[in-house]
């Protein structure tokens, strides 16, 4: 919700093998078209597939032409405007 009351109006999230409560958390967001959830696995059958580099070039190819501005954070990080 932080990211929201500061202005951020879509979300879109990768998924990287998260075995939390996640899809319940968001289900909310994602039937009103705010979050974009991919399910995006760091290993298939043993082996290294897909990085983080490549889901952020995966959110430009796909979304970067609808937005101004997109930011790639960690859920973990947050950004301040200054006054």
């Amino acid at each position: 919700e932080f990211h929201r009351l500061v202005g951020v109006y879509r979300f879109y999230l990768y998924s990287n093998d998260s075995t939390d409560n996640y899809k319940r958390v968001l289900a909310p967001y994602v039937r009103s078209g705010i979050v974009r959830l991919h399910e995006w696995p760091t290993t298939r059958r043993g082996q290294a597939t897909h990085t983080q580099c490549e889901a952020y070039a995966h959110c430009l190819r796909e979304y970067g032409a609808q937005h101004r501005y997109m930011g790639f954070f960690d859920v973990d990080e947050f950004v301040f405007r200054r006054a």
